[in-house]
């Protein structure tokens, strides 16, 4: 048919005569997830994927036929693996960044997470007996659950564009690490209920630390500035007063 002609290459003229194998070569095997069965040659020599079916059958007079329907993936295939590829390269990056992601079905409350998620909550990625969701709420300190959970509220009500908190993750009897997540809705049903949430999930200890550190040395330094038993100002670069004792 014209489908034929046109994804091989072929006039009606010079595709007669040619056998089949010299344009389809079929697998013993096929692609679960693509359905990917066969190759194909066209007349210029690009090489196709293709999905092949055929059915076998005998006219009227008794005469056997084979009626072959060939569908082209190569298109698709490409697609599929040009967004394998694009996925790999984008969990290497969240990876070397620190940045786990989160998939939450807000029906069920089950999520899914990637392995840096996983890494960052201290879990082996390969284990399948724990439910991430589950998991991670246990582990947040009761201190910072109920902002947590106001912020994701608001977020799914609609009220937020996104739910941005930070919160503290039990490691340990004496070890809390500090946490930044940041999600948004991305799936809502025609009445705009939120229906699926994703976000991602940074440990931030090493920087909160290094705030509160900063912040307890300025304290001291001005707790100095004003204790000083002589007069003593605090300047900006052009002479100007910014505090004295």
């Amino acid at each position: 048919n014209q489908a034929a002609q046109e994804g091989f290459g072929y006039s009606p003229q010079q595709i007669k005569g040619l056998l089949f194998d010299d344009l389809v070569t079929a697998s013993d095997d096929q692609e679960e997830t693509s359905g990917v069965n066969a190759r194909g040659t066209t007349r210029d020599g690009a090489e196709l994927v293709l999905d092949l079916h055929y059915n076998e059958w005998t006219t009227f007079e008794g005469a056997p036929r084979v009626t072959a329907i060939v569908r082209d993936l190569t298109r698709e295939t490409e697609a599929r693996e040009e967004i394998r590829i694009t996925k790999i390269r984008y969990d290497q990056a969240l990876q070397g960044a620190g940045i786990g992601v989160f998939d939450v079905n807000l029906e069920t409350g089950h999520s899914n997470v990637t392995d840096t998620w996983c890494e960052i909550m201290g879990i082996d990625p390969d284990r399948n007996d724990f439910d991430s969701q589950d998991n991670f709420m246990s582990r947040v300190h009761p201190d910072d659950l109920s902002a947590l959970t106001a912020n994701d509220t608001a977020c799914i009500e609609g009220r937020t564009a996104r739910s941005i908190s930070e919160y503290r993750i039990k490691f340990s009897d004496t070890e809390w690490r500090w946490m930044r997540s940041e999600a948004v809705v991305v799936n809502r049903n025609k009445e705009g209920k939120a229906l699926r949430m994703i976000g991602t999930q940074a440990d931030i200890t090493e920087l909160h630390n290094s705030q509160h550190a900063l912040e307890a040395s300025e304290k001291r330094f001005r707790q100095v500035l004003s204790a000083a038993p002589i007069g003593m100002v605090l300047m900006d670069n052009n002479g100007h007063f910014l505090g004295v004792n």
